[in-house]
């Protein structure tokens, strides 16, 4: 039987260790919303302003906006993982004799899509720096309000943690990489969004760019939890889809993308849940490849 504990925890699990010294509970929300232009001021947002009027008792807020790139061409950009770790371990998070358990308020404004990605996405950052002792809230922040489980107000600290970063270069991707893969037998290319956009048929950037890079597979993101709880299917049936294209293969290396590089860490989180530990995430993802006008086809 297949098992994602080692790298979610449920909300029964997380409300029964909020007294727990060891754990440290992190709200990663940023408020994305697509049906806004990208030069809006809707369209990206931090998700702090909601932490402030809510969040699971003890929990601190990470902005993702603050702790990568501000100025970077394609948002969230993770440039300098030094800087990132010396600002997480400001948060108090990462030390070896702690577990940090991180959550999201949801992918999307406005869309009913459920999935962590934000929360997979520091999970994957952390990851990147050498902090292995990361767990999702499996339903995030939706889950634990429909429960009605404890809530806080206000802002919350931990102490500052201590830790050595190291860089683990087997876990990001850039557009050489992927380059040099397509077409490759070894390497598994995935299109981590939906297939209306995979197939062309939805063109968020244009119906010159409309499409997928050449040779990859779709899964999307969305499609790996249920719609009603948020929460994850069941493991077998994760499993599957992935066995489906060859995605557990232990032989081959998976790169995995999504616009931003955000979705794609949920795929990258959810394979290496399930053993596969060579995945890498296109960081910039389409947003870098069509900046480099890069080719992209339709099935």
């Amino acid at each position: 039987m297949t098992s994602l504990d080692n790298y979610f925890v449920s909300t029964a699990w997380l409300e029964e260790h909020l007294d727990d010294e060891s754990v440290r509970i992190v709200d990663a929300t940023v408020l994305y919303d697509p049906s806004q232009d990208e030069n809006d001021p809707g369209y990206l947002n931090t998700g702090e302003p909601g932490y402030l009027d809510q969040h699971i008792p003890g929990a601190v807020f990470a902005d993702l906006f603050e702790l990568n790139e501000a100025d970077a061409e394609v948002p969230f950009t993770f440039s300098d993982p030094q800087a990132f770790a010396e600002k997480i371990q400001e948060l108090g998070i990462g030390s070896a004799d702690t577990t940090t358990i991180i959550y999201d308020r949801g992918a999307l404004v406005g869309i009913d899509l459920p999935s962590n990605f934000w929360a997979s996405r520091l999970a994957w950052q952390l990851r990147v720096i050498g902090v292995t002792n990361v767990k999702i809230l499996d339903g995030g922040f939706q889950k634990w309000i429909l429960e009605e489980r404890p809530l806080a107000s206000g802002p919350e600290s931990y102490p500052a943690s201590s830790f050595q970063p190291h860089f683990d270069e087997k876990l990001i991707a850039d557009d050489r990489d992927l380059q040099a893969s397509i077409g490759d037998s070894q390497t598994l290319i995935i299109d981590c969004l939906s297939p209306q956009q995979y197939a062309g048929e939805d063109n968020p950037y244009g119906e010159d760019k409309a499409g997928h890079i050449p040779s990859s597979k779709n899964i999307f993101f969305a499609g790996l939890n249920d719609f009603e709880t948020g929460t994850l299917i069941e493991p077998e049936k994760i499993k599957q889809q992935f066995e489906e294209i060859g995605a557990l293969d232990p032989d081959k290396e998976i790169i995995a993308y999504c616009g931003f590089g955000i979705a794609a860490t949920w795929i990258q989180y959810l394979l290496q849940a399930l053993g596969q530990d060579q995945v890498k995430v296109y960081d910039g993802s389409l947003n870098d490849w069509h900046n480099k006008n890069l080719p992209v086809v339709k099935p």
